[in-house]
């Protein structure tokens, strides 16, 4: 099954759309050229205007709270894939300091985990952990899990004495110490219903790591802020992201769904609740140690992202208590996207086909715009997120060359890892395969 995945996603990119451009007759290549191009000077301008908001937006700062609420921090752990890392995950909570209602710790952490067989070693060391914390901390097993989502809910309907604000925190993330303060403010003095922080990648030598480092920033830096200033639209992304008790516990995670965090936003969406990002709410993450790793993990987030989008088509239309702006920015993040990463797809093997009836390489419009999207507007977007993150560039400049040259790949790896998780839609392979740590 896996020869005939791989077959069919090189020979979906590239083999099926050069074949068919090639046959056909070469005026309708040309105006297929036309309706891509159209695509394309959507993209290239939508981008630029990415850039110039992220780049001239000021983001919250300092601010005061009239209210601070109880705040519980739920860790969903899959422990044989995390036993080697959560405890200095664990003790970066130790260090965090949230006392504004009063004296003592206005906040907890649990953590929820789920194994497919007993770990006595990795167990014991954590109830010995968790005996030295119980001020704080919680420990939960979750017996038959097999997801996040399953350790998550069972928290969310059995702990006693989970508090008003919830937050959501995978195995390796490091929040940073204001964080819990930045949360209590948009849902507390803001009333938003959940917000969601910025994911920052651990740099390390690995040249996977910068790389990653590199797409976070774009990802959080400029799209996630783009999407906050200009539409007043926050997305759960499944870690560093914090809701209202009542508001997560009517939700629930979907845990049937390659990316329930998605599919949890959307549904919120539908229910007329809303969410905002703050990009100075940040937290620390590790890389996935390998590029199958990442294939993998990126492969899973595409092909749930699609799932979600045709699963909640209408909700983008209608969304109760998002205004018409707000409604037209959630048609093009879910419906007008997807389409557009079919045309994105269509790019290379055109420039194939006309080649072949050309027989050369011919300069004109639709290869002058596709060379403009490979060479020039992405390594800008790459540049404006290193800007909005320049602390992690300016002991090692050599990186920030390095990330514009590899972001031009980095295109023709997402085609790849877009036409992959297609193929796995339509052959329904729906399995989940966990990011691993080490």
């Amino acid at each position: 099954m896996e020869v005939l995945v791989w077959f069919l996603t090189i020979f979906g990119l590239v083999g099926i759309p050069t074949i068919l451009a090639a046959s056909f007759p070469y005026e309708w290549l040309e105006y297929a050229c036309i309706i891509v191009n159209a695509f394309l000077v959507f993209i290239i301008t939508q981008q630029l205007l990415e850039i110039v908001i992220s780049l001239f937006s000021r983001p919250v700062r300092s601010f005061t709270s009239s209210v601070f609420k109880t705040i519980t921090i739920i860790i969903p752990a899959y422990l044989p894939n995390e036993k080697d890392i959560i405890i200095s995950t664990l003790d970066s909570y130790a260090n965090i300091s949230y006392n504004g209602g009063g004296a003592g710790s206005t906040f907890n952490v649990i953590l929820a985990y789920n194994t497919p067989t007993d770990m006595p070693e990795a167990e014991k060391l954590l109830t010995n952990y968790q005996t030295k914390n119980s001020g704080w901390l919680s420990l939960y097993k979750v017996v038959g899990s097999r997801t996040k989502a399953q350790n998550i809910n069972y928290v969310l309907d059995n702990a006693p004495g989970i508090n008003d604000i919830v937050g959501i925190f995978d195995a390796d993330h490091h929040p940073y110490a204001d964080t819990l303060y930045r949360a209590n403010y948009w849902l507390t003095d803001q009333n938003y219903d959940f917000v969601q922080g910025r994911c920052k990648v651990r740099p390390n030598k690995s040249v996977l790591s910068n790389l990653v480092s590199m797409n976070f920033d774009l990802m959080y830096c400029v799209q996630h802020q783009f999407r906050k200033v200009l539409f007043d639209v926050g997305i759960f992304g499944g870690s560093d992201g914090y809701w209202k008790k009542d508001v997560l516990k009517t939700l629930k995670f979907d845990p049937t769904k390659l990316t329930e965090d998605i599919d949890c936003t959307v549904r919120a969406i539908g229910l007329g609740y809303k969410g905002t990002y703050d990009k100075m709410m940040v937290s620390s993450e590790d890389a996935p140690p390998s590029l199958t790793s990442l294939f993998h993990q990126r492969v899973r987030w595409a092909q749930g992202w699609m799932e979600v989008s045709l699963a909640h088509f209408t909700t983008y239309f209608s969304a109760p208590n998002y205004n018409a702006w707000q409604r037209f920015y959630l048609v093009n993040l879910f419906v007008i996207r997807e389409l557009i990463c079919h045309i994105v797809l269509l790019c290379l093997p055109f420039m194939i086909a006309k080649m072949i009836w050309l027989n050369g390489f011919s300069p004109d419009l639709f290869g002058g715009l596709t060379l403009l999207y490979a060479l020039t507007t992405y390594p800008l977007m790459v540049i404006a997120g290193i800007v909005s993150s320049y602390e992690l560039y300016h002991k090692d400049l050599w990186l920030i060359p390095v990330s514009v040259l590899a972001s031009i790949v980095w295109i023709y790896f997402e085609q790849l890892i877009m036409m992959r998780a297609r193929v796995r839609w339509l052959l329904r392979q729906n399995n989940w395969m966990v990011t691993r740590r080490s």
